[in-house]
């Protein structure tokens, strides 16, 4: 017990300095002023409640409005048709008018003119077809922007919704039911009825319970985390939204 013990320790220190060098990363993107992630968040001892799992349409409306990295490839589309659309306006560069009089033998002449550069040898072709490849190229991005982001939602929430429905379908009195029986080894091994590896098995069946067990249910919570950022939701909003808050 005392080496599982020691194990578990070395575990959460690996654990910390991993997130000490990811906060480390991620501090180049938030304020200053911002501090450190709590470490330790709640997770709840039980089944997932009903309605843990949004709706995959209602994650990709969310995203369409949310998610940076749609916003940012929308932006570049944008960009890329108003450019194509100004580089067409230029097929005739300049228009020119003139207005004035003219006074010869007396006599006062008035002279308008308007003068228009046909396009006969140069319909600034090139830079039509420029724009045009980087407007293809725009929509092209975005698709694929799309898809990525529509391919991380969809195996989030189908890892969320796989636990999910393993959580539900474990008996609520599974963890009891282990320590009863551990205590049932004890008690019969200090009335003589049983044998030490009989206590020793029993607790660590226990053990290996717990363990698996609450793994399980961080894995869902993290899959949970990973849907919502796919969406472009706010970690911290997340966070919160677990039962228990950060500690």
């Amino acid at each position: 017990m005392r080496t599982e013990v020691e194990r578990a320790v070395i575990e959460e220190a690996l654990a910390r300095a991993e997130m000490a060098r990811a906060w480390a990363e991620l501090r180049q993107f938030v304020p200053a002023a911002a501090a450190a992630p709590a470490p330790r968040v709640a997770v709840e001892a039980g089944p997932p409640p009903a309605g843990a799992t949004p709706g995959l349409a209602d994650l990709m409306a969310q995203a369409r409005e949310q998610q940076p990295a749609l916003a940012a490839a929308r932006a570049r589309l944008d960009a890329a048709r108003a450019g194509e659309t100004y580089q067409q306006t230029l097929r005739v560069r300049q228009l020119g008018a003139t207005l004035g009089t003219k006074r010869s033998g007396g006599e006062t002449t008035l002279i308008a003119g308007l003068s228009i550069p046909l396009p006969i040898f140069d319909r600034n072709r090139g830079e039509i077809a420029r724009a045009s490849a980087e407007r293809a190229a725009a929509e092209r991005d975005l698709e694929w922007t799309e898809r990525q982001v529509t391919a991380r939602i969809e195996a989030a929430r189908g890892a969320a919704e796989l636990l999910a429905t393993q959580l539900a379908a474990l008996p609520r009195d599974l963890l009891a039911r282990a320590e009863e029986s551990r205590q049932i080894a004890l008690v019969a091994y200090q009335e003589g009825a049983g044998t030490l590896v009989q206590v020793l098995d029993a607790s660590r069946a226990l053990s290996d319970l717990r363990q698996a067990y609450y793994r399980t249910l961080l894995a869902f919570a993290q899959s949970r985390l990973d849907m919502q950022e796919a969406a472009g939701a706010d970690p911290a909003a997340v966070l919160d939204s677990f039962k228990g808050g950060p500690q």
